[in-house]
């Protein structure tokens, strides 16, 4: 079962697409690396999955349980996430 899983999720700022159609699943015990260059979006994918910012479209669930407004603060009390 996966941990973390993302179903076609899309995000835009300001007008511009973000992420688009993105897809992923974290199977507890996996190790990700997220990488790339300063402003693609990478600091937006965390936002995203700890609920400070809202999709466009698409699913984000943690184990089982869909990341929204009335679950956003169960998610945030398991996840440590510390910004740059």
């Amino acid at each position: 079962m996966e941990m973390l899983n993302i179903q076609n999720l899309s995000i835009k700022y300001d007008g511009k697409a973000i992420l688009s159609d993105f897809n992923l699943s974290v199977a507890k015990g996996d190790k990700i690396l997220i990488k790339g260059r300063s402003g693609i979006g990478k600091s937006t994918f965390f936002r995203l999955i700890m609920g400070f910012c809202v999709q466009s479209s698409g699913t984000i669930s943690l184990d089982g349980i869909l990341i929204d407004s009335s679950s956003v603060w169960d998610v945030r009390k398991r996840i440590a996430y510390v910004s740059q």
